[in-house]
């Protein structure tokens, strides 16, 4: 609900309010720093998304900061230059995802691989178990295309950079709250493995840069090198 965004928000110091019909982020600390429009910084933070769920559009309660103890703070020129991704808005809506992670594209302006799987790979997860048209087939060759891998790992499912396997694989569930054996294998059948020629077959489109800026996303000229 709008409250759980809000205190997510306050760990990081921020603090979130309607100004002229839009949503913005404002600076805890420095009420001098201009608020940057909150769906500039997360594109699915728009008000008319936040009045769909439990409970609407709630405005910050004044004692936010006595509710949470911020563990960071913005200390960069200008709030532009550390956008956060659109994923976190998943995390809000479900509950799952790594705990920080807004924070740490804020403040470091550096995608995560969770953020790259959500932005890359939920939307059309989502379409896919809404047409009744999901396999493990489809599921694998569209995390292909993004030059992910979903593999069975221990009891559950993960996601993993196909190209880097030196990174630590997200969750399967915390990209869709769908994406696990229980709740996926009686539409889709157990479990099938990516092939081994799946990248024969799949050439991607995108691929995870550690190294990319969240900020280069909202870029004119902003591009992933397959």
């Amino acid at each position: 609900n709008c409250q759980a965004i809000h205190r997510t928000l306050a760990e990081a110091g921020l603090w979130m309010r309607v100004q002229h019909g839009h949503l913005v982020i404002c600076d805890g600390y420095d009420h001098n720093q201009t608020p940057v429009r909150a769906d500039s910084v997360w594109s699915l933070l728009t008000l008319d998304n936040v009045n769909q769920l439990d409970g609407g559009w709630q405005p910050v309660p004044t004692d936010i900061f006595l509710q949470v103890t911020p563990t960071e703070r913005f200390r960069g020129r200008r709030m532009e230059s550390c956008p956060a991704t659109d994923k976190e808005w998943h995390r809000m809506r479900t509950g799952t995802g790594p705990q920080g992670a807004i924070k740490r594209e804020l403040f470091s302006d550096k995608e995560s691989l969770w953020g790259y799987s959500i932005s890359h790979c939920s939307p059309q997860i989502e379409e896919m178990i809404t047409q009744g048209e999901f396999t493990w087939q489809r599921c694998h060759e569209l995390f292909a295309q993004q030059g992910l891998m979903l593999q069975k790992q221990h009891h559950g499912l993960v996601v993993v950079d196909a190209f880097n396997h030196e990174q630590t694989p997200v969750k399967a569930s915390s990209i869709h709250p769908d994406l696990t054996l229980g709740r996926a294998e009686p539409q889709a059948g157990p479990f099938v493995s990516a092939p081994a020629d799946l990248f024969d077959r799949v050439q991607p489109e995108s691929r995870y840069n550690p190294e990319l800026a969240v900020s280069d996303r909202y870029g004119v000229s902003s591009k992933r090198d397959p």
